[in-house]
């Protein structure tokens, strides 16, 4: 029943802020995110608890062993091999995402080739990237008898390699076409035109009087490629058995041989997904 408490008390102290507060303009403007992510972690804690409850009085008990170790200590290890999985696939995904669409604007070019690509990359899903990732790993060993995979249920430097290969695809495609849109609107204004009648070289162009002004619209992409990349992580993990948080999700929540776990998970994640959605 601790949960059920957590979710109360989220809900009392979102209430608590509203009725205290909402009179005050000035103060309101600045904590209404926190009323109202209280009241959103605060459902999503109840509702999850309701969920897995149910779910529990229909599932045989035992067929999962326990974990040993405290909830805290689990979740911050698996939290962390998470966190190393999603910086690595931000760190890749922003540098050919932005790094392709900064480059195209640089030389002036459209960028036909690489809009194709995109366009056919966003359809596939992550599930089949993940697929592919595997199929040649599995293709690689009978040529060559080397096990490129990283290992098994690890976080490895191999297996990071690949699952953030696959995690931070369809994130970069997406950050290219953003920036690629914006950057092509700031491009067309009347301040870009003068400048380049006055002479400026098009490298200050492209970075002053372009990629400046765009960077407004880059940032907000940014923190949308970084939703898809949570929203994908649970399904890669699985996919590579990496060691994450979402890979454990998915494996308690098919047998609900943990409960607690299962609750603070998803608690966790949404939770992170909240916060992301209040900075955008």
């Amino acid at each position: 029943m601790a949960w059920l408490s957590y979710s109360l008390l989220a809900f009392a102290v979102s209430l608590g802020l509203v009725l205290v507060f909402s009179g005050q303009d000035r103060i309101w403007r600045r904590i209404r995110f926190l009323a109202v992510f209280g009241l959103e972690i605060g459902g999503i804690i109840l509702a999850t608890f309701v969920l897995v409850t149910l779910a529990q009085l229909a599932t045989a008990p035992g067929s999962v062993p326990r974990r040993t170790e405290g909830l805290a200590p689990t979740l911050l290890v698996y939290g962390h091999n998470s966190l190393l999985l999603l910086g690595a696939s931000m760190l890749w995904g922003t540098c050919l995402g932005l790094g392709a669409a900064l480059w195209l604007t640089w030389l002036r070019r459209r960028g036909a080739v690489f809009a194709w690509a995109g366009a056919i990359l966003w359809v596939i899903q992550t599930f089949l990237l993940a697929l592919g990732a595997q199929e040649i790993q599995f293709n690689v060993y009978n040529l060559t008898q080397i096990s490129i995979s990283g290992g098994y249920a690890v976080a490895s430097p191999l297996i990071i390699f690949w699952a953030s290969a696959v995690l931070g695809m369809r994130p970069a495609v997406y950050l290219f076409r953003r920036a690629r849109v914006a950057i092509g609107e700031v491009s067309t204004q009347d301040h870009v035109r003068t400048a380049a009648a006055k002479g400026v070289p098009w490298s200050q162009i492209a970075m002053r009087h372009i990629v400046r002004p765009a960077l407004p619209i880059i940032i907000d992409a940014w923190l949308v490629s970084l939703r898809l990349m949570i929203g994908s992580l649970p399904l890669v993990e699985y996919f590579f058995n990496y060691p994450g948080i979402g890979g454990l999700f998915i494996s308690q929540a098919a047998h609900l041989s943990d409960a607690d776990l299962v609750i603070a998970e998803v608690s966790v994640v949404a939770g992170v997904l909240l916060l992301l959605e209040a900075l955008a």
